[in-house]
């Protein structure tokens, strides 16, 4: 549950001005929206990525095409490689091959 449903259940009035970070650390609890989002990115990338078609291309950037100025951008596969620890990305994998 996050703050709002939280702070309800402990009738905690919005006259009070308490901040989300407020109510979850009354309950001890941390936050599990942002936990959420990175599983269900994880999930996705792992469905785009069983599939050989143009989509896994574009998520891994391998599209020919002439560098631009400046710092490259992130990629997907890039950020996914930060989201999850290299040891831990090599475990999920499994028996998927990059190309």
């Amino acid at each position: 549950m996050e703050a709002l449903e939280m702070s309800k259940m402990l009738k905690i009035s919005w006259r009070e001005r308490k901040s989300n970070i407020e109510v979850l650390t009354m309950i001890e609890e941390p936050r599990q929206i942002i936990k959420m989002m990175k599983i269900r990115k994880a999930k996705f990338f792992k469905h785009i990525m069983r599939h050989n078609t143009l989509i896994t291309n574009i998520m891994e950037g391998k599209i020919n095409r002439k560098r631009g100025r400046g710092r490259p951008r992130e990629t997907n596969f890039g950020n996914m490689k930060k989201l999850l620890s290299l040891e831990d990305w090599l475990k999920r994998q499994g028996d998927i091959a990059f190309r």
